[in-house]
């Protein structure tokens, strides 16, 4: 996204003088499904890391546009004599919304700074989830908004849950396989970091749904 672009981005964020924070959260999640949708491409599709270096500036681009959020909602934080939630809740969950994005650039970085010659089939498997847990939160955001319904948010959180658990299972045999291979010691050690890397994702999406559940309960 351009500058211009992102522009009409943070301006959509100002109703008169007063900040729309629920939009902001919103638009970081639409983002993070953005680089969740392009990590999935680039493993469905991988060929060469070289060809992964070209879509580097447009993972970059992506998590640039979340970074531009997470500025502006501290901004207002900061200024605003009464947000609709608590300050120190505007910035752990604008904190934990980027991470999300920050991890799945990584992913995709990793691809090509440990010159990967070929895809692992258990990464595909997770990041396919990863893109469902990031869905899931889109979808789960706009019930941030209205606090009277926590029971409804703990049903996309449970769901989230379920599946980082499946994250982590796929992620204990893929590393127990890749120590299987006593031969190839740099697939070990490169595939042990973008595992790890992606297993951070699922991490971090779980965290930040948990954290909305727990700021829906206290300020309900």
């Amino acid at each position: 996204m351009g500058e211009s672009g992102m522009k009409g981005v943070l301006d959509e964020l100002m109703v008169g003088r007063s900040f729309d924070y629920f939009q902001c959260f919103e638009a970081m999640v639409r983002y993070s499904v953005q680089e969740a949708d392009l990590l999935l491409q680039v493993v469905e599709g991988f060929q060469t890391a070289a060809a992964v270096e070209g879509r580097l500036a447009e993972a970059h681009g992506i998590e640039g546009c979340c970074d531009e959020l997470v500025r502006a909602a501290l901004k207002a934080a900061d200024e605003d004599f009464l947000p609709p939630i608590e300050r120190e809740d505007v910035v752990e969950l604008v904190v934990a919304l980027d991470q999300i994005t920050d991890e799945l650039e990584k992913c995709i970085k990793h691809l090509f700074m440990y010159n990967v010659k070929r895809i692992e089939p258990d990464s595909v498997k997770m990041c396919r989830l990863i893109r469902e847990e990031c869905a899931i939160l889109c979808d789960a955001m706009p019930l941030f908004r209205d606090f009277r319904k926590p029971k409804k948010l703990r049903k996309y959180a449970v769901r989230v849950d379920e599946i980082e658990n499946e994250i982590d299972r796929l992620y204990l045999y893929a590393i127990h396989d890749l120590f299987a291979d006593e031969v190839n010691t740099l697939r070990v050690i490169k595939w042990t970091a973008i595992y790890s890397t992606i297993e951070r994702c699922s991490d971090a999406i779980e965290a930040a749904i948990d954290l909305m559940v727990r700021i829906v309960v206290k300020n309900g």
